[in-house]
């Protein structure tokens, strides 16, 4: 079992991180920073004919990395009733991958959300994203903690 935890906090040392290593401090896993990495809008090309990639950010590098982990928690701080925006872009660009027969099939996603009062509530509008796309990338979305 191979672990990643992605915080999509803007802060390296925030809540978000901070309970991300907490959670996982007894299994081995790596870490990512979204902030550390450039990540590009999406550009649907579905229509002009170009491929749906763009290979002038970070994203290729990082789903390549990406594939070689059976499991993903995904890490948010809850910002105005939803995930980051980092976050928003890396998931967005699932697409690309989608497209590209990127290998999503088997892989496990849990959702770590922060919120200093009424996560529970506030962040119902983050945990609808994260178990859809799963469903279409026939990955298994497993909780969220």
């Amino acid at each position: 079992m191979t672990v990643l935890f992605i915080n999509g906090s803007p802060r390296k040392a925030g809540n978000t991180a901070a309970l991300g290593e907490r959670l996982l401090h007894q299994v081995p896993h790596t870490t990512w920073h979204l902030t550390d990495y450039a990540l590009h809008f999406e550009h649907d090309q579905r229509e002009t004919g170009r491929p749906q990639q763009d290979l002038t950010d970070d994203y290729e590098q990082l789903m390549t990395q990406f594939a070689t982990f059976d499991d993903i928690v995904l890490g948010t701080p809850v910002y105005w009733y939803g995930m980051t925006g980092q976050l928003k872009v890396f998931m967005d660009r699932w697409f690309d991958s989608y497209t590209h027969d990127f290998p999503f099939a088997g892989k496990r996603l849990y959702l770590l959300v922060v919120g200093a009062d009424q996560p529970q509530i506030k962040a119902t509008g983050i945990t609808q994203p994260y178990s859809i796309p799963a469903t279409g990338f026939i990955c298994t979305f497993k909780a969220q903690l």
